[in-house]
């Protein structure tokens, strides 16, 4: 059980930043189809609103659900002393917060984590949140966020990473997530997350 867990069912994909920063909850999950899937945690975004930059990882790993905040994991321990490094920010001078604001199912890989109905009610979520957050540009940290961000624009990240791509209202910037620098074989990409 993780420390200040309280009931919750996932709302409204317009239902704006008060409900999604409603704090860390466990509870039901309402799926696109709008069935409830088992209990599931929630890590809700958190930063400046509206923000120069936002971070937009894919979703929450294990020590992100454990305290309840984005990118504070193996991946966050490697993206913001890069931020700060490369891009003069702070974690305090970004909105962070995931496509899907829930775990992923570990069991399924690469590309594929959502299925496509979820996918395209985490992008539409997303998307409305980011509208509200207002930011100038977007740092799209994976495949999966990249995909939601850019759409028809995302070809492959080894193709995308690094580009500026022009989005509704912000400048979508593509690249690896942490993570991948993480696994083995994954040192070139460490290249590119910042």
């Amino acid at each position: 059980e993780a420390a200040g867990v309280a009931p919750y069912v996932e709302g409204p994909a317009h239902a704006g930043l008060s409900h999604l920063r409603g704090g860390h909850r466990r509870g039901r999950h309402v799926c696109a189809s709008g069935d409830e899937e088992p209990v599931t945690l929630y890590v809700p975004p958190d930063g400046p609103c509206p923000a120069a930059w936002a971070v937009v990882g894919e979703a929450p790993a294990r020590e992100e659900v454990r305290q309840g905040r984005g990118f504070v994991g193996p991946s966050g321990r490697l993206l913001w002393p890069l931020m700060s490094q490369y891009a003069g920010l702070g974690r305090a001078d970004c909105y962070v917060t995931n496509l899907c604001k829930h775990p992923l199912d570990n069991e399924l890989a690469g590309d594929d984590k959502l299925d496509p109905d979820e996918f395209e009610a985490c992008k539409y979520a997303l998307l409305n949140e980011l509208s509200e957050v207002r930011p100038e540009r977007v740092l799209a940290l994976g495949v999966l966020a990249a995909r939601a961000l850019l759409g028809d624009d995302f070809t492959t990240m080894e193709v995308c990473t690094g580009s500026v791509f022009e989005g509704p209202g912000y400048d979508v910037v593509p690249t690896w997530h942490p993570a991948a620098a993480l696994r083995p074989g994954g040192e070139d990409k460490l290249q590119y997350t910042a």
